[in-house]
């Protein structure tokens, strides 16, 4: 199995490489900036046996996303599980929301899986599973959580849409929101 883990270097993206870490499991881990902690991340995984790949990209730009998939090496005839857990953390209300940040808050807590799925589906073959970290707040209102809300429910509805185009393929896609 070839694992992509998008937010893969910290916190619940980290704790689901590390969980899925093998002797000889590929693993691309994507980040945004940390390197100190992209280089922990790897090397965590890598005591475990696992081959880690670290692609530094801002996962709300589509270009980047396809630069992403095209570094991605897939073991030949083994599924591809990719996980979503990258997330872009802007507390905000809704009415006090700088446009250009909301909307790139839309583009990484929402648009990215869209843009994951379509430039990914080369990778995914029968058996390949797609899961999106979702949170609470895509259901509920909490104060000043509304960049992440939004976007979140935002993907979870797109992952509604894609169920049934992506089952025939024999590729599944759920969603988990932890907390």
């Amino acid at each position: 199995m070839t694992l992509i883990v998008t937010g893969g270097t910290k916190g619940i993206g980290l704790a689901i490489a590390d969980h899925m870490a093998a002797p000889g499991r590929r693993q691309t881990l994507v980040y945004h900036s940390d390197e100190a902690a992209a280089a922990a991340a790897r090397a965590q995984l890598e005591a475990k046996g696992a081959v880690v790949t670290l692609v530094r990209a801002d996962i709300g730009l589509r270009d980047e996303i396809e630069r992403i998939m095209g570094e991605v090496e897939v073991e030949p005839g083994h599924p591809t599980c990719l996980v979503h857990s990258a997330a872009m953390i802007y507390p905000t209300s809704v009415l006090a929301a700088d446009p250009e940040t909301f909307t790139q808050a839309m583009q990484v807590n929402g648009l990215s899986l869209f843009h994951l799925v379509q430039a990914g589906l080369p990778l995914f073959g029968a058996g390949s599973s797609i899961v999106l970290v979702s949170s609470a707040g895509a259901r509920t209102n909490s104060a000043n959580y509304a960049a992440l809300g939004v976007g979140k429910a935002m993907a979870e509805s797109l992952m509604r849409y894609l169920a049934p185009e992506l089952a025939p393929k024999g590729i599944r896609i759920s969603a988990v929101a932890p907390g």
